[in-house]
């Protein structure tokens, strides 16, 4: 069987879980090199629940931070991040999340270091830019990208509404103990 890292996120205002040393794509939108942890530069997130959804602070480090569009998530709404310096984050609810073939129950939420921002709910079964999509709202109340350049790369912080999140719990008792897969992902075309 496969070994899956588990996490125990806290309710936000009591503590955060780090999440690093994951795969780096060095690739262009072919998907690839995947570069190892200790040789990328070093990407981070701590991730945290509230009633209102999930938020994901993101740090990371990069010498050439390269991007697509400047302006305010909505500004730049379903731009194509990926295609240059970006995180990305996908959430679903449950271990065994997949596609039914009736409805996307993955949302993925991607942005770049200087305001681009994708969202959408996909069947994510691995990296096939033809898979079906249906596109979210940038504006969609709750959701938000913030990020900012550093000295030694970027920081973002990312709020993803459980509105957005097919067969979230509501309710704060609810929501205490679920089960959620997670994927986070980060393109550097600097290295």
């Amino acid at each position: 069987g496969v070994s899956v890292p588990c996490l125990d996120i806290p309710q936000c205002g009591k503590g955060a879980v780090e999440v690093k040393d994951f795969t780096v794509m060095a690739g262009g939108a072919d998907n690839g090199p995947a570069v190892p942890p200790v040789l990328a530069e070093n990407t981070s997130a701590s991730v945290c629940w509230s009633a209102q959804g999930v938020q994901v602070n993101w740090t990371a480090i990069d010498k050439h931070v390269a991007y697509n569009c400047t302006g305010t998530s909505q500004h730049c709404c379903h731009d194509e991040v990926w295609m240059r310096d970006a995180l990305e984050f996908y959430m679903s609810a449950g271990l065994n999340a997949s596609w039914n073939g009736q409805y996307h129950n993955v949302t993925e939420a991607d942005g770049g270091p200087m305001g681009g921002f994708w969202a959408g709910f996909i069947n994510n079964s691995g990296y096939v830019p033809t898979q079906p999509t249906k596109l979210i709202s940038c504006t969609t109340p709750g959701l938000s990208w913030s990020p900012s350049i550093t000295e030694g790369g970027f920081t973002a912080q990312l709020h993803l509404p459980w509105s957005l999140l097919p067969g979230a719990p509501t309710g704060g008792e609810a929501l205490r103990g679920s089960v959620w897969r997670l994927n986070f992902y980060r393109w550097d075309h600097g290295l």
